[in-house]
C-alpha cells in the first residue's frame, strides 16, 4: 500500500505569480489586541462596557468576572477606546445621559466592526426602543435592568462562541 504525505503541503502546487487566486497579504490591523490572555483552555475575551452609573458599571464588571472588562461613561469615550483596541463585545445602556443614546453607539459599532458583538442593556421598558434596536439590527441581544446574571453571561458565551465559528477560515481546497 502506497504510503500518504502528510505533511500541510502536500499534492499543493507552490504558489507563484501564474496561480488564479494568488494569495494576498492581509494588512495589519491599526487596533491592538485588549490584553486578551490565552488561557490552556480558553480565551478571555474582551468586553467593552459603556453605562453613564458607576454604581451600574461595578455591578456589571462583578457579572462579567470571566471576561477582561474595560468601562466607559459615554458613547464618545468607548469610541475612543474602540479606535484604539479590540474588544470581542460591546455591552450599553440605552440611556447615557448624552445626546447620543446606547443605541445609537451600538448602531456604530455594528457599521465600523460588525464582528463585534452587541448587548443593549436598559432600564427603559418603552417597547419603541425594542422595536428601534431589532430593526436597525443595532443588537444581538436586548437585556431589562436589572438583568439575570447568568441569563447575560450565557447570552455573551453563546454569542462569543457562534461568532468565533463564523471567523475560523475554512480549510481545503
Amino acid at each position: 500500500m502506497e504510503q500518504m504525505d502528510r505533511t500541510p503541503d502536500a499534492g499543493r502546487e507552490p504558489p507563484d505569480a501564474t496561480h488564479p487566486y494568488p494569495v494576498l497579504p492581509r494588512a495589519p490591523s491599526t487596533r491592538k489586541p485588549c490584553g486578551r490572555p490565552l488561557g490552556i483552555m480558553e480565551a478571555r475575551y474582551a468586553i467593552l462596557i459603556c453605562d453613564d452609573d458607576p454604581e451600574i458599571r461595578a455591578s456589571m464588571r462583578r457579572t462579567l468576572t470571566r471576561y477582561h472588562v474595560t468601562e466607559v461613561a459615554s458613547p464618545a469615550e468607548a469610541l475612543t477606546v474602540l479606535r484604539v483596541a479590540r474588544f470581542d463585545a460591546v455591552v450599553s445602556d440605552f440611556s447615557l445621559g448624552t445626546s447620543a443614546d446606547g443605541l445609537d453607539l451600538l448602531q456604530t459599532v455594528r457599521v465600523l466592526w460588525p464582528e463585534t458583538v452587541r448587548f443593549l442593556v436598559t432600564g427603559n421598558v418603552d417597547v419603541q426602543v425594542a422595536i428601534r434596536a431589532l430593526n436597525e439590527g443595532a443588537v444581538h441581544r436586548y437585556f431589562l435592568k436589572p438583568w439575570d446574571d447568568d441569563k447575560l453571561t450565557g447570552a455573551l458565551e453563546i454569542a462569543l462562541r457562534s461568532r468565533a465559528h463564523r471567523q475560523i477560515p475554512a480549510l481545503g481546497g
